[in-house]
């Protein structure tokens, strides 16, 4: 029910949620997006607060906070 594109997008979301939840010291948002396909970190910043409720550097801050 939803368009290939959308289903690519929706896959690379779930990847940098995954990825900036588990982030050590060095990890960038930059460097995440990039690193998955997407071109504009503006764009990616958008999708992934309109998916997650939060922006991608909030996901990075709390993972890079955790102790361990």
């Amino acid at each position: 029910g939803m368009s290939p594109m959308r289903f690519v997008t929706e896959r690379r979301l779930t990847a940098a949620q995954r990825t900036l939840g588990s982030a050590v010291p060095g990890d960038s948002v930059t460097r995440v997006a990039l690193g998955l396909g997407f071109n504009h970190v503006g764009r990616f910043s958008a999708l992934y607060r309109q998916t997650y409720g939060e922006s991608p550097s909030q996901t990075l801050k709390r993972a890079l906070q955790r102790p361990g």
